[in-house]
């Protein structure tokens, strides 16, 4: 199996992340094929498409979506519809904010020929907790399923060909962040694994592209009464995903 096609999502006005992460890739002899990310800051919201607004209230608990947020989400969409029409069995997916490694991308491709049936894999985390092992690729990686999450980050992942279609299906109307959707798998099918360690390393993320900081979200979270239905929501989908890690997708 040839490596997989590496598609990086990148905003125009990023070209110093650009730069860099296209530099690590020719110093490594990988070719990139970069997808122009969407602008949030440069759409107004009464221009967003395909978003259910009271469905991210309820479901996330914050009463308004950040512009990265939005463009974020528009991003990925648009490089599975990149990777999906390549025609490769598999694809990686990443944002530009990574320090790309040899031994990272080896272990995206020994994930891809381990003959693993999954719509995708995770290849970084914030956090990884009630780890289950699936199955491994040849240096011992482990590849599987968290209990507890969600996870965060949507930085790098594997795609397969029909994952990258039923994510394109079911991240078609933004309810949530990508970063925590993309993880949903028992909410449509398939099944999105992770690694248990993360395979590549984040760039300084006072890097200019970023969505917003904490302080940032923190405005934009809803009064304890009205996360009531957010608390159930969350309570729900854990239950979800125990039992999607204990069964195995």
């Amino acid at each position: 199996m040839s490596a997989p096609p590496v598609f990086v999502i990148n905003l125009d006005r990023a070209e110093g992340r650009w730069s860099r992460i296209s530099g690590q890739a020719e110093a490594l002899g990988v070719e990139l094929r970069r997808v122009s990310a969407v602008d949030g800051r440069e759409i107004p919201p009464e221009d967003w498409i395909d978003v259910d607004f009271a469905a991210f209230r309820s479901r996330h608990g914050r009463g308004r979506i950040l512009p990265g947020e939005y463009g974020c989400h528009r991003s990925h969409l648009m490089a599975l519809e990149a990777m999906e029409d390549s025609g490769a069995p598999y694809g990686l997916i990443l944002e530009d904010d990574l320090i790309l490694s040899a031994e990272g991308l080896a272990e995206t491709r020994a994930i891809a020929e381990a003959g693993a049936a999954f719509d995708a894999v995770k290849l970084m985390n914030h956090r990884v907790r009630g780890f289950l092992p699936k199955f491994s690729t040849p240096s011992g990686l482990e590849v599987g399923l968290a209990m507890h999450g969600p996870l965060g980050s949507s930085a790098a992942y594997l795609v397969s060909r029909e994952g990258a279609r039923n994510l394109r299906r079911r991240l078609a109307r933004m309810t949530l962040p990508v970063d925590v959707e993309l993880e949903r798998y028992w909410s449509g099918g398939g099944v999105v694994y992770t690694t248990r360690r993360n395979l590549f390393a984040f760039s300084d993320p006072a890097q200019e592209g970023g969505i917003g900081g904490s302080d940032v979200y923190k405005t934009t979270k809803l009064p304890a009464w009205r996360r009531l239905p957010t608390l159930g929501f969350r309570a729900r989908d854990y239950l979800k995903r125990v039992a999607g890690a204990v069964r195995g997708g």
